[in-house]
């Protein structure tokens, strides 16, 4: 410690030491700094001793020439409050501020803390606390606001059907819900046009959260490298009596609908083996009001070629036995030799018997026991005429 002379007197060292102190209290001067200014304040007595306040206590100390030791200078007498200084009520509370505004600043920074590694209960409890002990205290209602909603249940919106969009639609149309685009791909589509939306994950109407992201298939058109052929089918129609309509399936699928006599739907196939068949959906009937119900045809199995064009025919027809049943074929040229379509030359005798194809007098298909009646009936008729037969001959 330095031992330079002093010019001041005791009085004046205890009034800058309560400044200095104040000053070290708020802040405002660092330990360093204090220390510094505290060797200024050095007083030498009349016997030649010097004297020197203690940082920690501010009680008088002198030096014996070896060591400081703590005593009163003479005619020493204890300060009395200077004007400036603050009435001890006041220093009280200004100690007290001093605390509530450290422990603020500690907790706002390990609220900081937690916020940076997630830990959003824990920093919602420190930013709390600050704010009660010192409202409006820096940023902290901006992070207090952003804690909470990071603690909030997320939102869950329905995901939309993006199917047939493009992807700038289903970017705008995803945004607007709170929902985000994710990863798309692409793959050949022979129905979807080339650009459009196939497929999508989470499928549409699931329940997501807002913000999460939602994948897409995208068609790239058909693929270049497969060959095509074309089907025509055109619609007979329905005999008189009957109701209902035709839907037409190739390889299982649904391909198109009939609703109209005449009625021809075009379907692009690709080249290979297919089948084609129609399932009829009767109407109710006028009549017996009886529920509606359907009948299939018998699948038509064909080879498909490249630019291949194939007509069929399909309707309903009914027969004396089977009743009314659905059907399709290929379409033929009329031959003109009528051994070409043997069922020509049974025409006029079905027309006598009642039984005509083309105009045919049964509307309604006969019950399943009718029809084994019959069957049996002309079994039992067939043997009947042999034993007769038999017997003539004996």
């Amino acid at each position: 410690m330095s031992f330079d002379e002093g010019k001041i007197t005791f009085q004046e060292a205890d009034r800058r030491y309560a400044k200095l102190r104040r000053e070290q209290e708020s802040g405002s001067l660092s330990n360093e700094e204090f220390d510094a200014e505290l060797k200024q304040l050095m007083v030498q007595d009349p016997e030649g001793r010097w004297w020197a306040k203690s940082p920690t206590t501010g009680e008088w100390h002198y030096h014996d020439g070896t060591a400081w030791v703590k005593g009163t200078p003479p005619g020493y007498q204890v300060p009395q409050a200077a004007p400036e200084d603050q009435p001890e009520t006041q220093q009280s509370e200004s100690v007290e501020a001093q605390e509530s505004s450290r422990r603020v600043a500690a907790l706002y920074a390990e609220a900081q803390r937690h916020a940076d590694a997630e830990e959003w209960q824990q920093a919602l409890e420190c930013f709390e606390e600050a704010q009660r002990l010192e409202p409006g205290y820096r940023d902290t209602e901006e992070l207090l606001e952003r804690v909470r909603q990071e603690l909030a249940s997320p939102t869950k919106v329905e995901v939309p059907d993006l199917s047939g969009q493009t992807l700038s639609q289903a970017r705008s149309t995803l945004v607007d819900i709170g929902l985000k685009p994710g990863r798309h791909s692409e793959i050949t589509n022979d129905k979807m046009p080339k650009g459009q939306i196939i497929s999508q994950s989470p499928e549409a109407a699931t329940d997501l959260e807002t913000g999460k992201l939602v994948s897409v298939t995208v068609s790239s058109g058909p693929r270049s490298d497969v060959a095509f052929g074309t089907l025509r089918v055109r619609y007979t129609g329905i005999p008189a009596g009957l109701r209902g309509s035709l839907e037409l399936f190739l390889d299982g699928e649904e391909v198109g609908n009939f609703s109209t006599r005449g009625q021809e739907i075009e379907v692009k196939s690709e080249a290979g083996s297919r089948s084609i068949m129609v399932r009829w959906l009767k109407g109710t009937r006028p009549i017996l009001g009886l529920s509606t119900n359907v009948s299939n045809s018998p699948p038509l199995t064909f080879q498909m070629r490249s630019n291949d064009v194939l007509d069929f025919t399909c309707g309903v027809r009914v027969t004396w036995l089977m009743g009314a049943r659905p059907f399709i074929e290929h379409s033929q040229t009329p031959s003109s030799e009528s051994s070409s379509r043997p069922e020509q030359n049974i025409q006029p005798l079905l027309a006598l018997l009642g039984f005509s194809r083309e105009t045919p007098t049964i509307h309604e298909e006969p019950t399943p026991w009718l029809r084994n009646a019959i069957v049996t009936l002309l079994v039992i008729g067939a043997i009947l005429f042999i034993l007769l037969v038999s017997l003539y001959l004996l």
